[in-house]
């Protein structure tokens, strides 16, 4: 497999096609829009952190991708980097080989530590762990870290009945069931939600004792989703006049996913790291 590499600014041409590489994010199973090439914009919002996206072909075919986070200090990058909801695949048997030559790839650029967070769900995520513990990775992942749990729906046209039947989704019903009863609405969000919603994520990481984003980052996230030929969508929900906004993303396919938000927040299934 042959890895090749954006410039930081991976909104910029790539040799890949930039239309390509983000047509199979989206259209991947475990597509992310944390891994798209617009995204890079809302990463390096958060300051001290470097961006990259490897393009993995086998052939001519795209095996895989991902947008690689570089912490660095000045313009000193650090020997460590992770890829957030990624490397994207279009079928988790491939996830161990793409990981490998990207892994491999950065360990040429000094990267002596890389640590991945793969979006699969159900069955697909035991599979891609098994596949990543093949390559002599281990999970570091903790119950209280950002990516604990996921919610991933399958939209396509379906009723909430359909949407959320199933044993699985059994709290899920409960929860709604709950909302609806305390007058809960959604609505589209607006420019004054985003400050709201800033404003609780800042209370919760307080209350736990953890830094929050800075203020360029929510101003990048806010354009982000602001963005119609995106099609991203920022939701606000109201419940007994106590306003408790979230921050979507729905990608062009027909998987809806949340890329921040605050009160039941939900992420990807595990973070493991490894030398590279």
């Amino acid at each position: 497999m042959k890895v090749t590499w954006a410039p930081e600014r991976t909104d910029r041409a790539h040799p890949a096609g930039g239309d390509e590489v983000d047509a199979f994010v989206l259209g991947s199973p475990a597509g992310h829009v944390h891994q798209t090439r617009a995204w890079s914009d809302v990463a390096r919002a958060a300051g001290h952190v470097a961006t990259s996206f490897a393009v993995v072909r086998e052939g001519d075919r795209i095996a895989g991708t991902a947008l690689v986070l570089r912490p660095r200090i000045a313009s000193v990058p650090l020997p460590w980097a992770r890829i957030e909801r990624g490397p994207v695949v279009a079928q988790v048997g491939e996830l161990a080989p793409v990981t490998r030559a990207i892994a491999r790839s950065l360990r040429r650029r000094g990267v002596a530590r890389l640590r991945v967070m793969p979006y699969w769900a159900g069955d697909d995520a035991e599979r891609a762990e098994q596949a990543l513990r093949s390559l002599g990775m281990r999970d570091v992942q903790t119950a209280d870290g950002p990516h604990a749990s996921t919610l991933r729906l399958t939209l396509g046209g379906r009723s909430d009945a359909e949407l959320f039947a199933g044993k699985s989704k059994e709290q899920v019903r409960w929860r709604a069931g709950q909302a609806a009863k305390a007058g809960a609405i959604a609505r589209r969000g607006t420019t004054e939600d985003w400050s709201r919603l800033q404003a609780m994520h800042e209370a919760l990481m307080g209350s736990q004792g953890r830094g929050h984003r800075p203020d360029a980052w929510w101003t990048a996230l806010a354009r982000f989703a602001s963005d119609d030929a995106r099609r991203s969508i920022s939701a606000a929900c109201r419940s007994k006049g106590t306003p408790t906004p979230s921050a979507t993303r729905s990608p062009r396919s027909s998987t809806t996913s949340t890329s921040s938000g605050c009160g039941s927040c939900g992420s990807t299934r595990a973070g493991v790291s490894f030398p590279a």
